[in-house]
C-alpha cells in the first residue's frame, strides 16, 4: 500500500521494487534465525542457557557426589534439555540418594525433565583399567 500511495501520489515508481526489496531482507532475517535455531537442535547442539561446566560443578555439590564426568547436553527441542551424565560418589554414600539428589537439582536448578545419570561406586576406568577421564 505504501508503493501504490508512493507510485500514486508522488510518482515515484521505484518505490514497489523498492519496498520489495525491504520486505524480502525482513523475511531473509527471520528466517537465517530460524534455520540457524533448528540447526542447532538437530545437530544437537548445547542450548545457550547451559554450560556443561558449571553444571557439572554444580551436581558436584550434591550430598555423596564426589565428581560429575562424561557430561552431554543437547536439546530435543529449543526448550527442552537433555542430559546424561557419569556420577562418582563417595564410598559411604547411599546411592540412590545421590541419584535423586543429582535428578531434583537438575529438574529444579536448570529445567531439565529427562536425564540418564550413570552411578560409579568408585574410580571410572576405561576397558583397559585407564583413568576415563582427567581429573
Amino acid at each position: 500500500m505504501i508503493a501504490a500511495v508512493s507510485i500514486l501520489e508522488l510518482r515515484w515508481r521505484i518505490a514497489d521494487p523498492v519496498l520489495s526489496i525491504l520486505v524480502s531482507l525482513l523475511i531473509l532475517r527471520s528466517g537465517w534465525a530460524l534455520t540457524r535455531e533448528a540447526g542447532h537442535v538437530l545437530l544437537q547442539g548445547t542450548p545457550a542457557a547451559l554450560n556443561p561446566d558449571d553444571l557439572a560443578r554444580d551436581l558436584a555439590e550434591v550430598a555423596g557426589v564426589m565428581e560429575v564426568h562424561h557430561l552431554h547436553v543437547w536439546s530435543l527441542t529449543g526448550e527442552a534439555p537433555v542430559v546424561t551424565l557419569h556420577a562418582t560418589v563417595e564410598p559411604l554414600a547411599d546411592q540412590q540418594a545421590a541419584l535423586q539428589g543429582i535428578l531434583s537439582r537438575l529438574r529444579e536448578r536448570h529445567y531439565t525433565a529427562h536425564a540418564t545419570v550413570q552411578i560409579e561406586g568408585g574410580r571410572c576406568l576405561d576397558s583397559e583399567g585407564h583413568p576415563c577421564h582427567r581429573t
